[in-house]
């Protein structure tokens, strides 16, 4: 038998979803001992509905034909069987927006389960609300197996009970789950057309009448990520409204912008809650920072932390945007990272590399070391800026502090230079920790050689060794400079090479 859903194909492409789900099936058909060959059972949920058909009716060939189908496929699925719901049924019934949405009463409620005892339907929900929404009559089958659709794929979202007619109007109406104060849900551009479904883009952008910045271009921008979000929640910014920051504390400022801490009551988006139609969110009162907004620049500056969010999300999460009720000012809500303000700094990206690479990261700490030497800071950092990628991190030298080298024993000297080892604590970096936002290294507690610098020639002596460090790294390696504290005099930090002392002359 042909299935009994290729007559009602001409009217949607949300039919191709009938088809998909229940062609396969051939409900009407009974073994020889009268038993249902789909459930095995003399009488299924199918075979109560059929006995039934003769007993009502629409008074619409395609109407009944279709209720009749969802009843005929539901063997074990009895939530996705619709059924013909008389007007008289449903009570104080009242406009909620326009002409075609109402709140009525259902008095006898939905469907629950076959009473054998009784012979009849188990109702559940008895008096429950629904609501009522008009068909449009010229294209009212594509809407209903659209919301059958959603309803069979989405229950929690929309749950569709079954159509009824107004005696009056002769206008059919879907009866669906009402929903308080969602009446979004019952419009008819709810699907988005890419997913096909009520994705996470379109649940953002049925929400978009309910608040505003005040300005166009960051209306425009917000609802940009949101639209882009199909399937990557973290993708999206948010506006937050200013009320929901509290504690605020200025904790850095430069000349373009002011940083300042507070606590965001709500926290940021998780995911959707289909039970409770809204958000689910994380990390309730979490520490974020707010970050003024140049309003000269400040789409610029909003784009440029836009694409670190999407291409670094471990190094700058952006969650949206606010504004200060009392200077007006906007300002960038982004993740807080203890002991990292620079990542907030308007010059953090490379203009080399376009993003934040390792020079930069180098670049964006200068301020917290120095050497007490220009040139031995200039050489330093000359180094670490040459190293946009991490594979050329062997080639940065950095400064060591002296407390972090232990054990210091004298190995060798000569007429002119001395040689020590010792352990050096932290070891050498190996990469940037994007989690932890600050470098990994590797060897702690290794073996170095500390060799001091002559002052009159100490920058001749710098250059000669990184140069052999760079060009022969495994029999000279050069990690960086310290400075003995007592006698001032600096020292060279290389890689310690056991019985080969003569390494660390003048060579």
């Amino acid at each position: 038998m042909a299935s009994i859903f290729c007559q009602v194909t001409k009217y949607s492409k949300y039919f191709d979803y009938l088809i998909m789900n229940y062609s396969s099936i051939n409900y009407l058909s009974m073994d020889y001992l009268g038993k249902c060959i789909v459930c095995n059972l003399r009488e299924c949920n199918v075979s109560h509905f059929q006995q039934n058909f003769k007993n009502w009716t629409s008074d619409n060939n395609d109407i009944d034909k279709f209720i009749q189908d969802t009843q005929l496929s539901a063997h074990n699925k009895i939530y996705n069987a619709l059924e013909w719901i008389p007007y008289y049924k449903l009570h104080n019934i009242k406009g909620i927006e326009s002409s075609k949405l109402y709140r009525a009463n259902w008095i006898g409620g939905h469907i629950n389960k076959w009473d054998d005892k009784k012979h009849k339907w188990k109702r559940g929900g008895q008096n429950m609300f629904v609501v009522l929404k008009n068909l449009n009559n010229s294209e009212f089958m594509d809407e209903i197996a659209l919301y059958y659709k959603l309803s069979s794929g989405q229950p929690y979202i929309i749950k569709f009970y079954g159509i009824t007619q107004d005696p009056e109007t002769k206008n059919y109406m879907m009866v669906l789950r009402y929903t308080e104060n969602k009446n979004y849900l019952y419009t008819n551009d709810i699907i988005c057309e890419s997913c096909n479904c009520i994705c996470i883009a379109k649940r953002f952008q049925l929400n978009f009448n309910n608040w505003t910045s005040g300005n166009i271009d960051i209306d425009k921008f917000i609802q940009d990520t949101q639209l882009s979000t199909h399937n990557k929640i973290y993708n999206a910014l948010e506006w937050i409204p200013y009320y929901k920051l509290h504690n605020i504390e200025n904790i850095a400022k430069d000349e373009s912008s002011k940083v300042s801490i507070a606590n965001w009551i709500d926290g940021h988006i998780n995911k959707w809650d289909d039970k409770k139609h809204k958000w689910r969110r994380e990390d309730q009162n979490m520490s974020v920072v707010l970050k003024s907004l140049n309003n000269s620049k400040f789409m610029d500056e909003i784009t440029l932390y836009y694409k670190l969010l999407n291409r670094r999300p471990y190094t700058i999460e952006f969650y949206g945007i606010t504004q200060d009720l009392e200077t007006n000012t906007y300002m960038m809500v982004l993740k807080y990272i203890e002991n990292n303000t620079y990542l907030y700094a308007s010059d953090i990206i490379c203009k080399n590399c376009n993003c934040i690479c390792i020079a930069k990261r180098f670049q964006l700490n200068f301020n917290n070391w120095t050497s007490g030497n220009n040139y031995i800071d200039k050489f330093i950092q000359d180094t670490q800026l040459s190293a946009h990628s991490e594979y050329k991190l062997s080639n940065v030298l950095e400064w060591i502090p002296y407390d972090k080298l232990h054990n210091i024993k004298d190995i060798g000297e000569d007429e002119i230079y001395k040689v020590y080892k010792a352990n050096w604590i932290d070891g050498h970096i190996n990469k940037w920790d994007n989690k932890k936002h600050k470098w990994k290294r590797e060897g702690q507690n290794m073996f170095v050689v500390l060799k001091n610098l002559i002052n009159s020639k100490l920058m001749d002596e710098i250059a000669l060794y990184y140069k052999l460090s760079n060009g022969q790294p495994y029999i000279i390696k050069l990690y960086g400079i310290t400075q003995d504290l007592e006698t001032n005099n600096y020292m060279m930090v290389l890689k310690y090479v056991e019985n080969n002392t003569y390494l660390y002359t003048m060579i």
